[in-house]
């Protein structure tokens, strides 16, 4: 029998967590498995402790980043959306690690930490999605039907995480620990969360579908290749592999009970991965567009939403046949020169917003 099932009573609920409180002889109820509990107990507080310590360490090793592409700029959208994802994750993971962690919390504990823990996720699921938004909109160059389409499925996620995990949270029954058991005990007062998961698994499917169509449409029927359309293309694969793996991972934890559901659901990995995830994400891109030479991708920062081609391409201080060619660029070279003159610098805080013109225009 596994853990979760040895928890659940035939009723449905979680009454064989609960002691009689006049029978102080008897600390735990009889006819569980309070050892293997003890072990998931053990492994969660294990799991909650390396992603908190892996979210510290991507925040230190990013701080030079964070400083020079960021807080040395003027305000905009991916400052804002940067910043709060960044100490949101922050907040999140370490509230995470405390309700695992503390010994013998008080109530008022339990419920001030839960709430800080679902405010922060909440803050780093919408700076996410609304970053995820961004790459998708420059790309398909401003598309008004796709932009509608993408905000349409991601406030459906939202709503959907919010009005579940608010309902969740505050419909949870506080069971107290004793030693060796630590951190807050919550009996969830809904027994369907894992109805978050499908709005933001059909998201981030439509996400990663949209860039990689759109890129793929870009470099191979119309030879258009740029750094950034690349790198988008890239990152949107690897952020969208770890995140859905997290989250199907979880899912499989509620709907199928195994001996790794406490540990899996005690640590949220989706949170600390989403973290990390949205970090680089916004680190990358912005380095690239705030590049003040042609560094190894050979993308050159002076114009980087412009319709004319990059000179260069990865790896080569040449023009790449297969994507531009040698009259396309001195087209642009003479569009520019023309236009110099009614053109002002450019900002360095360069949104993740932009218009990518395409060939044909």
């Amino acid at each position: 029998m596994s853990i979760l099932k040895t928890l659940t009573t035939s009723t449905g609920d979680f009454s064989g967590l609960k002691r009689d409180p006049t029978n102080q002889s008897q600390p735990f109820p009889t006819g569980v498995d309070w050892v293997a509990i003890y072990g998931a107990h053990t492994n969660a507080k294990r799991l909650a402790v390396a992603f908190l310590t892996l979210v510290v360490w991507d925040f230190v090793i990013t701080i030079d980043d964070s400083v020079k592409f960021f807080w040395a700029v003027r305000w905009s959208v991916s400052k804002i959306l940067y910043l709060v994802s960044r100490y949101s994750a922050m907040f999140a993971v370490a509230a995470i690690f405390m309700k695992t962690a503390m010994p013998t919390p008080s109530t008022e504990y339990c419920t001030a930490i839960r709430w800080v823990e679902m405010g922060s996720s909440t803050a780093l699921v919408i700076a996410i999605g609304f970053a995820m938004i961004s790459r998708v909109h420059a790309l398909w160059n401003r598309n008004t039907w796709i932009l509608t389409g993408i905000l349409f499925l991601f406030f459906i996620h939202a709503i959907t995480y919010i009005i579940i995990m608010s309902y969740t949270y505050a419909k949870a029954t506080l069971v107290p620990t004793n030693p060796p058991f630590t951190g807050c005990c919550l009996i969830p007062g809904f027994r369907k969360t894992w109805a978050i998961f499908i709005p933001a698994i059909a998201f981030e499917t439509t996400i990663v579908s949209l860039n990689l169509y759109k890129s793929w449409s870009m470099a191979v029927q119309r030879g258009f290749r740029t750094p950034v359309c690349t790198m988008l293309c890239q990152d949107g694969i690897v952020y969208y592999l770890v995140i859905i793996g997290t989250h199907i991972a979880s899912l499989a934890c509620i709907l199928v009970p195994s001996p790794l559901a406490i540990p899996v659901l005690g640590s949220y990995p989706s949170v600390a991965a989403t973290g990390i995830a949205c970090n680089r994400l916004f680190t990358r891109l912005q380095r690239l567009l705030l590049s003040k030479h042609k560094g190894q991708s050979g993308f050159s920062t002076h114009d980087p939403w412009s319709s004319c081609p990059p000179e260069f391409t990865f790896g080569s201080d040449h023009i790449d046949s297969h994507s531009t060619t040698t009259q396309e660029v001195e087209m642009c070279k003479t569009k520019k020169r023309a236009t110099a003159h009614h053109k002002t610098p450019l900002r360095p805080e360069i949104r993740l917003t932009g218009q990518m013109c395409d060939r044909n225009d």
